[in-house]
């Protein structure tokens, strides 16, 4: 049974972009998730999230999921994994020498089965650990482990130092900004933007991505609706064809919006501003 949204995919990035500034999913954007799922809409993540995390959200998700910064897909209702990247040798040698290079900053190493941190670092110092999660020492990682991400958060103007570094000493790793202070280091194949193009090939619903920091701009290149949230990098709203209002005004409430006043079409897909 077709709906009023089955023409419609929408891939929406989780932090920065569906969680307000206190980090939350607000009832608002929950609300408008669910009414354009069950108007037959296909709505999808793509996060640096793992799939148990984001399923603690309470969204009501009906498609494969990016994951890990586009290093997964998967089906989250049939726990089957569509695609998987890992990193090239070298990995874990770099995760401990930025542990040594940058003494307060958290590292911590995206695996197959679970984050394994070499230190918490300032952000996440006072948050629970999951269950997922286990605190590690150098010399208690497994040598040859699959790695997705290795991850540093720290201070905001140590993110092009961590960078250069990445670029100069292990230059077959990408290192991007995912958030300020948040430096993500991966393989140069893993992309939400690569999973938007597998996910959105043979469906011919309009695709539209969301997204707020430099690991969204493929996703948003690559679908035929790119849409920037108002807190988004400068970078990113300037790939958008949309800049819609920031985080806290609830992205799928202003989303639904746009499909309803038919701002999206194939035939003219023209930049604007949408406040």
């Amino acid at each position: 049974m077709r709906g009023r949204y089955s023409n419609y995919a929408v891939y929406c990035d989780v932090d920065g972009t569906l969680t307000n500034s206190e980090g939350i999913v607000s009832e608002e954007n929950k609300a408008a998730v669910k009414r354009f799922t069950e108007e037959g809409g296909k709505f999808s993540i793509a996060s640096g999230r793992s799939p148990e995390n984001v399923k603690k959200l309470g969204l009501k998700i009906n498609a494969p999921c990016i994951f890990r910064n586009g290093a997964v897909i998967e089906d989250i209702h049939e726990h089957r994994i569509l695609r998987s990247v890992f990193m090239p040798d070298g990995a874990l040698e770099m995760a401990c020498r930025l542990y040594e290079m940058f003494p307060d900053a958290g590292i911590v190493i995206c695996t197959e089965k679970d984050y394994q941190w070499l230190r918490r670092g300032p952000y996440y110092k006072d948050v629970p650990l999951e269950k997922e999660d286990m605190l590690v020492s150098a010399d208690q990682l497994e040598s040859g482990m699959p790695v997705y991400i290795v991850s540093v958060s720290g201070k905001n103007h140590e993110d092009a130092e961590v960078k250069r570094f990445v670029e100069h000493e292990y230059p077959q790793f990408y290192a991007y900004s995912s958030y300020p202070g948040f430096i993500d280091i991966t393989s140069f194949e893993t992309s939400k933007g690569e999973c938007l193009k597998i996910l959105a090939k043979n469906d011919t619903r309009i695709s539209i991505a969301c997204g707020d920091g430099e690991n969204d701009i493929g996703m948003i290149r690559n679908a035929d609706y790119g849409i920037a949230v108002g807190n988004a990098c400068d970078v990113l709203k300037m790939n958008a064809d949309f800049v819609i209002q920031d985080r806290d005004h609830h992205a799928m409430v202003q989303i639904l919006q746009m499909i309803n006043e038919g701002k999206f079409d194939r035939k003219a897909c023209t930049s604007d501003v949408h406040e």
